[in-house]
């Protein structure tokens, strides 16, 4: 019996400034996969590739802020995050709709940033709830990936 919801971990993301093929040749030289996080690499689609556009441009004036998230964490399109900054793990989030319109459907899966994370950004991170629906589904479906963030104080 699979429990719904189940996290499935997310392999790390690559630094950004490493050519596609040295992470190929990075991949396939790290120990195998194990079946679980391999399903998951099949079945769930990319969408980490919002969480790689570039580091917020902190400029001089700019302080960025660093945040815990106490929630799991969905970026929404304004939120500005310096995703080369911080502590935090990224993780596929699936699971399948209870609904009359439709039961044991199974959800879009979704990359989420996981509780206990730590994001720097110039503001507090909202997140958003995206529609994890599946196409042509009778109605829309969402995903709770607000942020609940305490911020960090700065230490020095």
């Amino acid at each position: 019996m699979q429990a719904n919801d189940e996290p499935v971990v997310a392999p790390a993301l690559p630094p950004a400034n490493l050519s596609a093929p040295e992470v190929e040749t990075a991949a396939s030289e790290a120990a195998p996969e194990s079946a679980a996080s391999a399903e998951a690499a099949v079945r769930a689609p990319d969408r980490t590739e919002a969480m790689r556009v570039a580091a917020v441009a902190a400029a001089p004036s700019v302080k960025l802020q660093a945040h815990w998230l106490l929630s799991l964490f969905a970026p929404a399109a304004n939120d500005a995050v310096d995703w080369g900054r911080g502590s935090y793990a990224v993780m596929a989030r699936g699971g399948r709709i209870d609904s009359p319109s439709g039961s044991g459907e199974l959800k879009k899966q979704i990359q989420m940033v996981a509780e206990g994370s730590v994001l720097f950004s110039d503001g507090v991170p909202l997140g958003a709830a995206p529609d994890v629906a599946p196409d042509g589904f009778a109605h829309p479906v969402f995903r709770a990936g607000f942020a609940l963030a305490i911020p960090l104080p700065e230490v020095h």
